[in-house]
């Protein structure tokens, strides 16, 4: 996989970003963090992407939405070019919706919850298909789900189909569940990295002898 940034000249957004996965390139434009590539590289080094649900995350949405009394969370990691929704309440797990509409592409530039009282009122998300459309979006509060090296996989996050301030211990709740939900990636991520490093150095083989050479 290869992967660039570079300034999206005569537009009206910051930046291209430009992914290329077996031959086949992915083009994503719009406001991104500042740490992108390396965000992309921690994401997909926790393995997380499409992969099945868990118990853990399916609790924390169903949790979320409780203490929010909303119809609406979810567990979203942002991708190059979508949203990919590992758990969710009034929206279906495993699904992925793109990423230029999504409210959560948003949250991720920032290490703070992203608050939006009333979609309609917002330049940001007032044509936003999300809430022009099903699922009719009004009012979202995301907490990102920030890794150790300061990136974030993506947010955990509540939405309504009504304008509406969120109380304090529901932002401190999602904000919970966004730290743990790091840690997890995290060690994953680290997983991956120490198994790239073993073969990279020959460190392992299919026997699980050391297949080191030289005076370390």
């Amino acid at each position: 996989i290869q992967l660039s940034i570079a300034p999206d000249v005569g537009s009206d957004t910051r930046s291209v970003l430009r992914i290329t996965d077996g031959g086949q390139a992915r083009i994503r434009r719009g406001p991104m963090p500042a740490d992108e590539l390396e965000r992309l590289r921690q994401v997909y080094r926790s393995g997380f992407l499409d992969a099945p649900s868990e118990r853990w995350l399916d609790e924390f949405a169903t949790r979320a939405a409780e203490v929010a009394d909303a119809p609406m969370s979810a567990l979203s990691i942002i991708d190059v070019d979508r949203q990919w929704f590992a758990s969710g309440v009034g929206l279906a797990p495993g699904t992925s919706t793109p990423r230029d509409a999504a409210f959560c592409a948003h949250t991720v530039c920032s290490p703070a919850p992203l608050v939006v009282s009333d979609a309609l009122t917002d330049d940001r998300f007032a044509s936003n298909p999300l809430v022009q459309g099903k699922p009719w979006i009004r009012s979202y509060l995301g907490a990102p789900i920030v890794s150790h090296v300061g990136c974030a996989y993506g947010a955990v996050f509540v939405a309504d189909v009504v304008p509406r301030e969120f109380r304090s211990d529901v932002v401190a709740t999602l904000v919970d569940f966004a730290r743990r939900t790091a840690a997890r990636l995290d060690h994953r991520a680290a997983l991956t990295a120490t198994r790239h490093r073993e073969v990279t150095w020959g460190l392992s083989s299919p026997t699980g002898a050391s297949t080191r050479t030289g005076p370390w």
